[in-house]
């Protein structure tokens, strides 16, 4: 009794330990959420062959800093095997857009001054030859 009632409790702990950690990809893909941030809504999902190749994400987080944030991103994008094609930060915001087989992300980033764990971010994943990813690739 003693033992089952034990394992209960280590398998319960367990189930809460993996429940608590924050997620790193967007619905289980190779696309990165960014860093310290979590994605409040997805949007317009589509997928192909278990490749998410459509995707609009809206994150809040703590951001500090842009010149943090873009270093963040891009590490977290290149472990999942994206390349950064162009980086664009300003002040308190950054605009970076990776690409990966036929497919583009782009991170708008912005930097929240009065409440900075309230900092934003949109991500949107698009195949490589829809309009707005040939305009964003050409920034």
């Amino acid at each position: 009794m003693c033992r089952t009632a034990a394992i209960m409790i280590a398998s319960a702990c367990m189930a809460l330990a993996a429940c608590s950690g924050r997620p790193t990809t967007v619905l289980e893909s190779d696309v990165p959420i960014p860093p310290g941030m979590d994605a409040l809504t997805t949007a317009d999902v589509d997928r192909s062959g278990g490749v998410l190749t459509r995707v609009r994400v809206v994150c809040r987080g703590d951001l500090r800093s842009i010149s943090d944030a873009s270093d963040r991103m891009r590490d977290a994008f290149s472990l999942q095997g994206w390349s950064c094609t162009a980086i664009d930060a300003r002040t308190e915001t950054a605009t970076m857009i990776f690409a990966k087989d036929d497919r583009i992300a782009t991170v708008n980033v912005h930097i929240n001054r009065i409440d900075p764990k309230m900092g934003s971010a949109v991500l949107r994943v698009q195949p490589a030859g829809a309009p707005a990813a040939a305009a964003a690739a050409t920034q």
